[in-house]
């Protein structure tokens, strides 16, 4: 039997590696270390003395020769990759990390965490690079040209959307020597979008490079970037993109990013200043993740907020005071986090409609959101916005207006209903929750799709489709025939959209497509049922710029360009006469049937929403 003594003169072979004490007692499962990193602390005798020169050494093979076997089995799409977190995950050792402590890979295995739980691994075994060298140009995945080829995608197509890296500071050369996170993870997400048979290959490098980060604790403005585009780009399947923020969050703490805006720009070094704005800019999208995080209306619940409000930065200041250095992402940033003003009001009348019985209260927070929405309308959604935004910007902020348009449109008509309101007031709240709902859909396929930046979004995009959707969807026996079939029309747009924007079936368009497919036949059996008519949409339907139809509306001809860009829904107004005593209802046997069509797919809508059938 082992004794307290035995441990305490044999270290495990995680403390082996690194030559540290190991702290393990008998009455422990693991050392404090392994625990901390979840490592399976694993004891074996430690045979000492010199081996004979004689002895016939095991063949152990090199990084690229299993690097090299491991991607003949690689499929070239990319739903062949399972995502892993940049932690290095619990296991058993492997014959090659016993042997060779520079390369530590972990193989499949069911281990215990120390409170009789067992650990389920991944699949796919995961490995830590033996140095911050290694990318998929010295692996030899790509070559130069492709590697320029690559990093030209992400600063033509994908930098607009994440607002993070300076073109003219993140080069190739300079990036590789002082950002070697930074290089691989952007040549991973490039080759996502644009080369998705390199992309197992050079995400499996980049993963093996934030393995070594987290078991080294490397604290610097690298692993921070690296874990902000992991966040941005995750696979569909990963959850861990708050766990990645919160330590992206610490570690800028630590790094004195969020002073970095004390600092000015008048040094008469170039670079020096490009380095102040590239720390600047950090932490101003952290604070925009933070905001996401903690705000989110697409979640039914929200996260600790991690930085706190004497922390953030003024947008417009930050923006107006580094103008020679300005890029054209930074006004998406200022755009983002003054976003965030409206996210809070909705989230604050929520809450107080939860728990308040004053009407005085919850009608003055309805008005002051109502009241920030179109002032931020005002300030960003026209020709002359307070900071120019790009295409791509001003299609995704619209659509997200959208949906907060909704979510507050919908308080205030669950409000009337509490209050008992007049029924007519309940009728034409209930009209402008259909109108936006169907704008947001609209949008999705008329402005985000078409500027090239659908596939590429975060899950919020796909999320607040999903949540108009299934809002439609759930009150459609109240929606009169004519905006009925509009919605039915506008499912079948998205779901074609989705379906041309999908390469493989794990990416967030194709669970939408999927989620639209499965509510198009409730919304199709729900108009077999009603009379059918020969009624055809045409243009004098449309409601400009979502205002209630007036007496005369239907003799004036309203053509698209007459709208403005926030109003693409097509529908014409809830007919009142079919909206008696209509309730804001979830019939139990209505919803659970609703789940039940999404059976396949539960899995990632849970990990998306958190219970998202309560959404």
């Amino acid at each position: 039997m082992t004794t307290e003594t035995d441990f305490a003169r044999t270290a495990c072979l995680q403390c082996r590696q690194i030559k540290v004490r190991c702290d393990k007692l008998a009455n422990q499962s693991r050392c404090s270390r392994c625990l901390r990193l979840n490592f399976q602390c694993e004891f074996r005798p430690h045979a000492r003395g010199r081996k004979p020169k004689s002895a016939n050494t095991r063949h152990i093979p090199s990084r690229r020769d299993h690097y090299n076997n491991s991607n003949d089995d690689r499929s070239s799409g990319a739903d062949s990759y399972e995502n892993n977190d940049g932690d290095v995950a619990g296991g058993t050792l492997s014959l090659q990390a016993e042997l060779n402590p520079s390369s530590i890979s972990w193989t499949t295995a069911h281990t215990d965490d120390g409170c009789g739980k067992p650990n389920l691994l991944s699949k796919r075994s995961i490995a830590v690079a033996s140095s911050y060298n290694e990318n998929a140009l010295t692996e030899g995945v790509i070559v130069e040209s492709e590697a320029r080829r690559l990093f030209e995608f992400f600063f033509r197509e994908l930098n607009t959307m994440i607002a993070l890296f300076d073109p003219y500071l993140h080069t190739i050369p300079y990036t590789m020597k002082n950002y070697p996170l930074v290089f691989s993870c952007i040549i991973a997400a490039s080759a996502k979008f644009s080369r998705p048979d390199l992309y197992p290959a050079c995400s499996e490098i980049c993963n093996r490079l934030l393995c070594l980060a987290a078991v080294e604790d490397l604290c610097n403005l690298d692993h921070v970037q690296s874990l902000s585009i992991l966040s941005f780009w995750k696979e569909s399947s990963d959850t861990t993109d708050w766990r990645k923020i919160g330590r992206a969050i610490r570690m800028a703490f630590e790094l004195n990013v969020h002073t970095a805006h004390l600092k000015t720009t008048n040094s008469s070094d170039e670079i020096v200043n490009r380095e102040i704005m590239n720390r600047q800019r950090t932490w101003m999208q952290l604070c925009c993740f933070d905001a996401v995080f903690y705000n989110s209306i697409n979640f039914p619940h929200t996260r600790p907020e991690m930085i706190p409000p004497e922390c953030r930065i003024d947008p417009i200041v930050w923006y107006n005071s580094h103008l020679d250095w300005s890029l054209p992402g930074d006004a998406r940033l200022a755009c983002s986090l003054e976003l965030d003003g409206v996210r809070r009001d909705i989230k604050l009348l929520k809450d107080v409609m939860a728990i308040s019985t004053t009407p005085g209260t919850v009608n003055i927070l309805i008005r002051a959101a109502q009241s920030r929405l179109k002032s931020f309308r005002n300030r960003w959604m026209n020709e002359k916005t307070v900071l120019p935004l790009d295409e791509c910007t001003s299609a995704q902020t619209g659509y997200h207006l959208e949906i907060y348009s909704l979510k507050v449109n919908e308080v205030v008509w669950q409000y009337q209903q509490k209050t008992n309101a007049p029924l007519d007031d309940q009728k034409v709240t209930f009209a402008s929750c259909v109108y936006d709902a169907t704008t947001i859909l609209r949008m999705l396929v008329d402005r985000v799709a078409t500027q090239s930046c659908l596939r590429a979004s975060q899950d919020w995009t796909f999320l607040g489709a999903a949540y108009a959707g299934k809002w439609l969807n759930l009150r459609r026996d109240h929606i009169d025939e004519l905006t009925l079939r509009e919605v039915v029309g506008v499912f079948n747009e998205v779901i074609s959209v989705c379906s041309t924007e999908t390469r493989s079936d794990d990416e967030p368009s194709a669970y939408l497509a999927r989620f639209f497919q499965a509510m198009l036949a409730l919304l199709k059996e729900t108009g077999n049922q009603r009379s059918s008519t020969d009624l055809s949409v045409s243009s004098n339907a449309l409601i400009p710029n979502g205002q209630p139809a007036v007496p005369g509306m239907d003799n004036m001809e309203i053509s698209r360009s007459d709208l403005l860009p926030v109003s693409y829904a097509p529908i014409k107004l809830v007919d009142l006469n079919t909206m008696a005593n209509l309730q804001d209802h979830h019939n139990p046997n209505t919803t659970a049937s609703f789940i039940d069509l999404f059976v396949q797919d539960a899995e990632y809508w849970d990990s998306m929403f958190s219970n998202w059938h309560t959404i």
